[in-house]
């Protein structure tokens, strides 16, 4: 088991630091019948949050969230995202998947 320090996890396989908080998503995952908001947000100081729509897995070079610009969800989709901070930093993926009924 690696060290853990604040918000953060020491590898010992590589020595590399990752994020062990992922991004928080503001409507959790299901179905809906009327046109959401999703926020997201992070507890990660300095935190990038990545996210796709398009089922892939998000990266560092994905699209960033922007907390002033929240995302419509006005159909069924999947929204993935992770949080990147210094040093090309990563947590694992959180995935949502909305279903619009009717």
């Amino acid at each position: 088991m690696g060290a853990k320090i604040s918000n953060w996890s020491l590898s010992r396989d590589c020595g590399h630091m990752f994020v062990k908080i992922p991004p928080q998503f503001s409507v959790a995952g299901g179905t809906f019948s009327e046109d959401l908001v999703l926020e997201l947000t992070t507890d990660i100081p300095g935190g990038t949050i990545h996210f796709t729509t398009d089922e892939t897995l998000p990266t560092p070079s994905s699209d960033i969230y922007d907390p002033l610009a929240a995302i419509p969800i006005t159909g069924s989709t999947q929204i993935r995202a992770i949080v990147a901070a210094t040093d090309h930093l990563v947590s694992s993926v959180v995935t949502q998947t909305y279903i619009e009924l009717g």
